[in-house]
């Protein structure tokens, strides 16, 4: 009986190392990315509930490497403005991070030097319509696991050469239209809705249909 007490009790002690463990593992990478946030005189914030969406100011001149924030005046800020980044020169990387849920309707449309978008977590489940379309120059873009929608025209005109979404159950009409890039796409068993020339003046090399 003395035995199982003393192993149940050093069980529990290993438990309890692995718990704080991870804790403090997710407290430093989330600070680590707060080091990194680009500051708010940048950006402007609207209140919707509880909740905050981010664009940039009209007269901002934004770095070439945007970390968003996630939070303002203690709230979060959880989705990215219409129009919000909209013909941003100069930016060549945002990273998204995982408070986000939404990418809004023409966000960062016709950006004319964003390479990459870096979409942190699976807390984003929406890329709006005509948000990356014309960023031309657009070929990385992590596509998260939680993502259902994917509006017209979205990434239309990049060099987005990979799709290969977990989740996704909408993709709009011409979502990736004229992405001569495009070479890899995984259409997942999830998928109910694919709009019009969805693919259209595209060149696969790999396509995969669950």
């Amino acid at each position: 009986c003395m035995i199982m007490k003393k192993w149940i009790a050093a069980f529990a002690a290993v438990c309890m190392t692995v718990v704080a463990l991870t804790s403090c593992d997710i407290g430093l990478r989330h600070k680590n990315y707060e080091d990194n946030v680009t500051s708010s005189e940048y950006f402007e914030f609207t209140l919707i509930g509880e909740e905050y969406e981010i664009s940039m100011k009209a007269d901002a001149v934004l770095p070439e490497t945007v970390y968003l924030p996630t939070t303002y005046e203690g709230k979060p800020v959880t989705a990215i403005g219409e129009e919000g980044f909209a013909f941003a020169a100069g930016l060549k990387t945002v990273t998204v991070p995982e408070s986000y849920k939404k990418i809004g309707m023409a966000a960062f449309q016709g950006a004319p030097d964003l390479k990459k978008a870096d979409v942190l977590g699976d807390g984003l489940t929406e890329v709006g319509a005509f948000a990356f379309q014309d960023c031309v120059k657009l070929s990385e873009y992590v596509f998260n696991k939680s993502l259902k929608t994917v509006g017209q025209f979205a990434f239309a005109n990049t060099a987005i050469y990979k799709f290969a979404p977990a989740g996704v159950v909408s993709i709009g009409k011409y979502a990736f239209y004229n992405c001569s890039s495009l070479k890899t796409v995984v259409i997942p068993a999830s998928l109910t809705e694919l709009g019009e020339k969805a693919f259209g003046n595209c060149v696969f090399t790999s396509v995969s249909v669950d």
